[in-house]
């Protein structure tokens, strides 16, 4: 515990504010550098290579070519398609709750 102040160093509060300054500067110096040596080094992070797509993407694709179709149209008519299916769901389900609700008139006492 005694060799503790040798490794870390004095506390702040233990310093002159010479030294706090002085040890601040040398910090800031140190970080600096660092950061532009990061920024400015030649190779960048390592990119990752584009996968061969799979089994299924490769049958989608060439059944889409087949069509004459981009994936972003296939997109956009899927789309469409679940929003039509939603609507016709909702559609379905609201007349059988009209239906569950309109009775034959006779209630059960």
């Amino acid at each position: 515990m005694n060799k503790l102040p040798r490794t870390i160093g004095l506390a702040p509060s233990e310093m002159t504010s010479d030294e706090l300054e002085e040890k601040l500067r040398k910090e800031r110096e140190r970080v600096t550098s660092g950061l532009e040596e990061y920024f400015n080094r030649p190779t960048k992070r390592p990119t990752k290579m584009p996968s061969k797509p799979s089994p299924i993407e490769a049958k989608l694709q060439a059944a889409l070519d087949e069509l004459g179709m981009t994936i972003e149209e296939f997109r956009e008519v899927k789309r469409e398609f679940e929003e039509q299916r939603r609507a016709e769901q909702q559609e379905l389900e609201s007349e059988e709750e009209e239906s569950d609700d309109t009775g034959d008139g006779e209630e059960d006492l």
